[in-house]
């Protein structure tokens, strides 16, 4: 039967967890391997695991494998076997030098890429100076539409298009509650059990998106464009959504993050239409 004190350093386990908690090394310190690797693939879910597992340590909750709670401690079991020592793997020190040298190379890695198109870039530079003076074509640019926010003083159907856009804003927050808790039970079930969740929700955003996309623009051209915009983000969410699965999320984290990007400019658009909506009612 475990303790309920674990054995790992708590010193430890906070700083790996502050400093490199979005590679899932404090996790993989306490013998936590799956979610560890998660962490790793999504950059600590996005950063919000990451942030969870910090405070989770800081209030002494957090566990290792065993179930055991990792906490400050001035002694240690006087009593330690030296087969219990054996069984105690690698010490934190030898995970962080790891990680170090993970991040060394990933850096290289990118840094190569750079310095590859920055070579690239001046042979470019070299070739166009050569090169026969050639007449710059002007891009075509766009006509802004402008709005005629007095129509909707008076347009009937502006409660319905506004009463959409809160319920889409309402819609991410539950979404996204509901990925902090599967990414908070900390078990690779409680977040498989989060992404089905998230799956079936796809079907509501693209319902959203043609309600919202059908719903009266009050004669307002800029209104209607703000409208047709934010009902194109929604449909994309909602197609990004019923893609997710388990397997996917682990071998992808493009789709985590292209999710992440579309939550962000549903919130940025619905408040540029409340926005729009208030000045014109003011």
């Amino acid at each position: 039967m475990p303790s309920p004190t674990s054995s790992k350093n708590y010193a430890a386990t906070l700083t790996l967890a502050i400093l490199l908690g979005f590679s899932g090394i404090h996790r993989f310190y306490v013998g936590k391997v799956g979610t560890g690797i998660l962490f790793l693939f999504t950059f600590g879910f996005l950063g919000i695991g990451w942030f969870i597992d910090i405070f989770t340590v800081l209030f002494q909750n957090f566990t290792d494998k065993t179930g055991s709670f990792v906490k400050p401690s001035d002694r240690r079991s006087k009593n330690m076997t030296d087969e219990t020592q054996k069984k105690s793997g690698m010490p934190w020190w030898g995970w962080a030098i790891i990680a170090f040298l993970a991040l060394g190379v990933i850096s290289n890695l990118f840094g190569g890429d750079e310095e590859t198109e920055v070579a690239d870039t001046s042979v470019e530079e070299v070739v166009v100076e050569e090169a026969a003076p050639v007449e710059e074509i002007a891009e075509p640019v766009e006509e802004e539409i402008v709005g005629k926010p007095e129509l909707l003083a008076t347009c009937e159907g502006l409660n319905e298009t506004t009463a959409a856009a809160t319920l889409v804003v309402i819609m991410a927050e539950e979404t996204t509650a509901t990925l902090n808790e599967g990414i908070a039970d900390g078990t690779p079930e409680g977040f498989e059990t989060a992404v089905e969740t998230v799956r079936d929700s796809g079907e509501g955003y693209l319902e959203l998106s043609t309600i919202f996309r059908d719903a009266d623009d009050c004669g307002d051209p800029k209104f209607a464009q703000m409208k047709d915009d934010l009902a194109d983000t929604i449909e994309s969410l909602g197609e990004n959504y019923s893609s997710w699965t388990y397997d996917l999320l682990l071998s992808d984290d493009s789709v985590l993050g292209e999710a992440s990007d579309l939550m962000t400019l549903v919130a940025i658009q619905s408040a540029e239409i409340a926005t729009y909506v208030e000045e014109a009612a003011g």
